[in-house]
Protein backbone atom coordinates (compact mmCIF):
# COMPACT_ATOMS: atom_id res chain seq x y z
CA UNK A 1 0.00 0.00 0.00
CA UNK A 2 1.23 3.40 -1.44
CA UNK A 3 2.23 5.69 1.77
CA UNK A 4 0.33 9.41 1.88
CA UNK A 5 1.64 12.54 2.37
CA UNK A 6 0.62 14.91 4.79
CA UNK A 7 0.68 18.50 5.10
CA UNK A 8 0.07 20.49 8.22
CA UNK A 9 0.17 24.34 7.35
CA UNK A 10 -0.98 27.43 9.10
CA UNK A 11 0.00 30.04 11.56
CA UNK A 12 -2.32 28.52 14.04
CA UNK A 13 -1.03 26.72 16.83
CA UNK A 14 -1.13 22.80 16.49
CA UNK A 15 1.07 21.67 13.37
CA UNK A 16 3.77 20.29 15.08
CA UNK A 17 1.41 18.42 18.22
CA UNK A 18 -1.00 17.00 15.60
CA UNK A 19 2.68 15.57 13.73
CA UNK A 20 3.49 14.28 17.25
CA UNK A 21 -0.26 12.51 17.85
CA UNK A 22 0.38 10.89 14.65
CA UNK A 23 4.16 9.82 15.77
CA UNK A 24 2.74 8.47 18.86
CA UNK A 25 -0.24 6.75 17.11
CA UNK A 26 2.17 5.17 14.39
CA UNK A 27 4.64 3.63 17.18
CA UNK A 28 1.65 2.57 19.39
CA UNK A 29 1.01 -0.11 16.46
CA UNK A 30 5.30 -1.07 16.26
CA UNK A 31 5.91 1.20 13.36
CA UNK A 32 9.15 3.12 13.13
CA UNK A 33 9.44 6.63 12.94
CA UNK A 34 11.24 9.23 12.37
CA UNK A 35 11.23 12.44 13.64
CA UNK A 36 13.22 15.86 12.75
CA UNK A 37 12.59 19.26 13.16
CA UNK A 38 13.81 22.50 11.47
CA UNK A 39 14.42 26.20 12.40
CA UNK A 40 13.56 25.27 16.20
CA UNK A 41 15.60 25.94 19.45
CA UNK A 42 16.17 21.95 20.35
CA UNK A 43 14.68 22.94 23.56
CA UNK A 44 11.71 21.48 22.84
CA UNK A 45 10.64 18.52 25.38
CA UNK A 46 9.64 16.39 22.88
CA UNK A 47 13.12 15.93 21.71
CA UNK A 48 14.34 14.14 25.65
CA UNK A 49 11.12 12.11 25.46
CA UNK A 50 10.39 10.86 22.41
CA UNK A 51 13.32 8.43 22.07
CA UNK A 52 12.56 6.95 25.72
CA UNK A 53 9.18 6.03 24.12
CA UNK A 54 10.32 2.98 21.90
CA UNK A 55 13.35 1.74 19.99
CA UNK A 56 10.92 2.17 16.67
CA UNK A 57 11.37 6.19 17.32
CA UNK A 58 14.35 7.92 15.87
CA UNK A 59 15.04 11.80 16.52
CA UNK A 60 17.02 13.35 13.76
CA UNK A 61 18.56 16.24 15.15
CA UNK A 62 20.30 18.78 12.90
CA UNK A 63 23.97 19.83 13.73
CA UNK A 64 23.17 23.48 14.84
CA UNK A 65 19.86 24.61 16.28
CA UNK A 66 18.77 28.27 16.05
CA UNK A 67 18.70 30.38 18.81
CA UNK A 68 16.81 33.72 17.42
CA UNK A 69 14.56 33.84 14.45
CA UNK A 70 16.33 33.37 11.25
CA UNK A 71 15.39 36.73 10.06
CA UNK A 72 17.39 38.00 12.68
CA UNK A 73 20.56 35.93 12.33
CA UNK A 74 23.56 38.00 11.10
CA UNK A 75 24.33 36.61 7.10
CA UNK A 76 26.88 34.87 8.18
CA UNK A 77 24.50 32.73 10.91
CA UNK A 78 21.98 32.28 8.12
CA UNK A 79 24.89 31.19 6.06
CA UNK A 80 25.86 28.67 8.83
CA UNK A 81 21.90 28.10 9.32
CA UNK A 82 21.29 27.11 5.71
CA UNK A 83 24.06 24.77 5.30
CA UNK A 84 23.18 22.84 8.52
CA UNK A 85 19.37 22.40 7.82
CA UNK A 86 19.96 21.42 3.99
CA UNK A 87 22.32 18.72 5.12
CA UNK A 88 19.60 17.39 8.13
CA UNK A 89 17.14 17.66 5.08
CA UNK A 90 19.76 15.28 2.79
CA UNK A 91 20.68 13.05 5.98
CA UNK A 92 16.63 12.83 6.65
CA UNK A 93 16.01 12.04 3.12
CA UNK A 94 18.65 8.97 2.83
CA UNK A 95 17.86 7.78 6.29
CA UNK A 96 14.15 7.24 5.45
CA UNK A 97 14.87 5.86 1.99
CA UNK A 98 17.26 3.06 3.26
CA UNK A 99 15.46 2.69 7.44
CA UNK A 100 12.30 0.81 6.39
CA UNK A 101 9.98 3.57 8.61
CA UNK A 102 6.45 3.56 8.57
CA UNK A 103 6.10 7.64 9.26
CA UNK A 104 8.78 9.85 8.68
CA UNK A 105 7.47 13.66 9.80
CA UNK A 106 9.85 16.87 8.70
CA UNK A 107 8.50 18.83 11.34
CA UNK A 108 8.89 22.93 9.84
CA UNK A 109 10.19 21.47 6.47
CA UNK A 110 7.59 23.71 4.72
CA UNK A 111 9.66 26.80 6.46
CA UNK A 112 12.94 26.24 5.00
CA UNK A 113 11.31 26.51 1.33
CA UNK A 114 9.87 29.63 2.18
CA UNK A 115 12.90 31.05 3.46
CA UNK A 116 14.60 29.92 0.15
CA UNK A 117 16.71 26.90 1.65
CA UNK A 118 15.32 24.51 0.18
CA UNK A 119 12.91 24.40 -2.83
CA UNK A 120 9.32 23.10 -3.37
CA UNK A 121 10.92 21.19 -6.25
CA UNK A 122 13.84 19.46 -3.99
CA UNK A 123 10.66 18.58 -1.12
CA UNK A 124 8.36 17.07 -3.74
CA UNK A 125 11.44 14.70 -5.32
CA UNK A 126 11.59 14.05 -1.37
CA UNK A 127 8.17 13.40 -1.15
CA UNK A 128 8.50 11.24 -4.30
CA UNK A 129 11.51 9.12 -3.33
CA UNK A 130 9.64 7.52 -0.12
CA UNK A 131 9.69 3.98 -0.22
CA UNK A 132 6.30 2.07 -0.94
CA UNK A 133 4.50 2.26 2.14
CA UNK A 134 6.00 5.36 4.13
CA UNK A 135 3.58 7.95 5.47
CA UNK A 136 5.54 11.29 5.48
CA UNK A 137 4.41 14.65 7.08
CA UNK A 138 5.63 18.16 6.37
CA UNK A 139 4.82 20.99 8.25
CA UNK A 140 5.03 24.29 8.31
CA UNK A 141 3.62 27.84 7.91
CA UNK A 142 2.72 27.67 3.96
CA UNK A 143 2.80 25.21 1.20
CA UNK A 144 3.24 26.11 -2.45
CA UNK A 145 0.65 24.94 -4.72
CA UNK A 146 2.49 21.89 -6.21
CA UNK A 147 3.00 20.33 -3.08
CA UNK A 148 -0.44 21.24 -1.65
CA UNK A 149 -1.09 19.53 -5.63
CA UNK A 150 0.30 16.16 -4.50
CA UNK A 151 -0.60 15.79 -0.40
CA UNK A 152 -3.13 13.35 0.28
CA UNK A 153 -3.94 15.31 3.63
CA UNK A 154 -3.71 18.90 3.71
CA UNK A 155 -4.75 20.62 6.94
CA UNK A 156 -4.56 24.14 7.58
CA UNK A 157 -4.62 25.76 11.09
CA UNK A 158 -5.79 29.07 11.70
CA UNK A 159 -5.28 30.94 15.10
CA UNK A 160 -7.68 33.07 15.96
CA UNK A 161 -6.45 33.84 19.29
CA UNK A 162 -3.08 33.41 20.73
CA UNK A 163 -1.10 34.21 23.68
CA UNK A 164 1.89 35.52 22.02
CA UNK A 165 -0.32 38.45 20.26
CA UNK A 166 -0.88 39.50 23.97
CA UNK A 167 2.79 39.65 24.84
CA UNK A 168 2.88 36.19 26.71
CA UNK A 169 6.36 34.47 25.93
CA UNK A 170 6.32 30.88 24.34
CA UNK A 171 6.29 28.27 27.83
CA UNK A 172 7.82 25.66 28.56
CA UNK A 173 5.89 22.85 28.03
CA UNK A 174 3.23 24.26 26.47
CA UNK A 175 4.71 25.46 23.27
CA UNK A 176 8.22 24.11 23.61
Amino acid sequence: MAGLLHVYIGYGKGKSTAALGLLLRSAGHGNRVLYGQFLKSGRSGELTVLPKLSDNVKVWQPAVYLQKFFRNLSPEEQEEMTRAQRATVEEMAAEMEGGGYGLVIMDEVLDLADLGIVTEAELISLAGRRPEGTELVFTGHNAGPDIIALADYVTEFNARKHPYNEGVPARRGVEF
